[in-house]
């Protein structure tokens, strides 16, 4: 009985662990950090995971555009929410390691009016 009660506890351990490694490697994509308040592109940071969001409010909307040469590397918009920055996700940045990225960013708040824009263009290391 004790050996069964111990290969359950082995089962749930390398579950447990497995969901974690799993975890760390799906939400550990790079992005752009971006601030609504100070309407601004900030630069490259890592996506953070999507339980980090929960419970909060988006505080504005960002349209995001990402080049290389002409080349999209990325597009969408995302839903800032109340921390401190956003971060858009771009998986498609690590293909376009050592390049310079112009990033253009056009914020637009909870009522659908775009209130700022800001592009810059950074290298992607």
């Amino acid at each position: 009985m004790a050996k069964k009660s111990e290969m359950r506890l082995v089962v749930l351990f390398a579950l447990v662990t497995l969901l974690g490694i799993s975890y760390t490697i799906l939400f550990t994509t790079p992005g752009i950090a971006i601030s609504c308040s100070d309407k601004m592109i900030m630069g490259f940071s890592k996506v953070p995971p999507p339980l980090a969001a929960i419970a909060q409010t988006p505080i504005c909307k960002v349209n995001v555009e990402a080049t290389s040469e002409s080349v999209i590397v990325c597009s969408g918009e995302l839903n800032v929410m109340e921390s401190p920055n956003g971060v858009f996700p771009c998986s498609n940045l690590k293909k376009f390691k050592g390049s310079t990225i112009l990033i253009n960013a056009t914020f637009i708040d909870n009522d659908g009016m775009v209130y700022g824009n800001n592009v810059k263009e950074l290298p992607f290391k």
